[in-house]
């Protein structure tokens, strides 16, 4: 069964090009999700945890924002440096999720995204396995954000 570990976030970067904060990690089979939300044209050119780089799995952009998800497969248990660098000094925001009890062969399935210029932002993901978690990264210059009544905010 795939369980919540902890949840942490980056303070909003107002142009910078790298940037870092804590987060804590224990349990078993363990799984690291970061996300990154960025204003401007630019990309994540890497993240680390503990000085371990994680794997880009996706971005999504629209004009001039644009959210990407990054993973790694059993970080290190205890309290570590997540370091996000960026293509060039951007205003950025990242939060990160670790999870316990996930399948560490296969531990992403099928993803996807969207974007748009609705107000409110909106978004329908539908999963394909019963023992699945559904995470998103939203990118926008809303402060007032509202997740649906099926959703748990982690991080804002």
């Amino acid at each position: 069964m795939i369980n919540l570990n902890n949840a942490s976030n980056s303070a909003y970067q107002a142009a910078l090009s790298t940037y870092n904060w804590s987060h804590a990690c224990s349990g078993s089979n363990r799984l690291l999700i970061i996300g990154v939300s960025i204003f401007a044209t630019g990309t994540v050119t890497s993240i680390t945890y503990n000085g371990v780089a994680l794997t880009f799995l996706r971005a999504d952009a629209i004009g001039v924002y644009r959210s990407e998800l990054w993973y790694l497969i059993n970080p290190a248990e205890g309290t570590n440096t997540v370091e996000v660098n960026l293509s060039i000094a951007l205003t950025s925001i990242a939060g990160a999720v670790s999870y316990v009890g996930v399948d560490q062969l296969s531990p992403i399935g099928n993803n996807n995204g969207a974007n748009g210029t609705n107000n409110p932002a909106t978004v329908d993901v539908t999963t394909v396995d019963s023992n699945s978690v559904v995470i998103d990264v939203l990118s926008t210059s809303d402060t007032a954000i509202t997740v649906g009544a099926d959703q748990n905010q982690r991080v804002n």
